[in-house]
């Protein structure tokens, strides 16, 4: 009995050292990640914009967005000129993004499949 204590011990006590190496590891990545937020020092910038674009792309789901599209019969020559609808004007007057994707605004992205936006 006092043999079985004493090897259950021993075991024990030699797997002590990994603990202790694996607990000083933890401590300093936490001290270092304590350290980086106070003082917003490299890689804070590169972990905030991780953070903000990955809570932007949770929040804005994009695989459920739905999209109306009408469809519209309109010469191939003509769909430049008419791709958009003013209303209460007859030009932009900022700038906007469209939402492109493969084939797509081929007259400007001529080189590729299509524009992204």
């Amino acid at each position: 009995m006092v043999g079985e204590m004493h090897g259950a011990v021993s075991a024990l006590l030699r797997r002590v050292p990994v603990f202790l190496f694996a607990m000083a590891l933890m401590l300093a990545g936490f001290a270092g990640g304590l350290f980086v937020a106070q003082y917003k020092v490299f890689p804070y910038a590169t972990l905030s914009s991780a953070k903000k674009t990955f809570v932007t792309a949770v929040r804005s789901n994009p695989l459920q967005q739905q999209y109306e599209f009408k469809l519209v019969d309109v010469p191939p020559d003509q769909v430049a000129a008419r791709r958009f609808e003013f209303i209460g004007s007859d030009r932009l007057i900022d700038p906007i993004v469209v939402p492109g994707g493969q084939e797509h605004f081929r007259e400007y992205c001529p080189d590729h499949v299509g524009c992204l936006a």
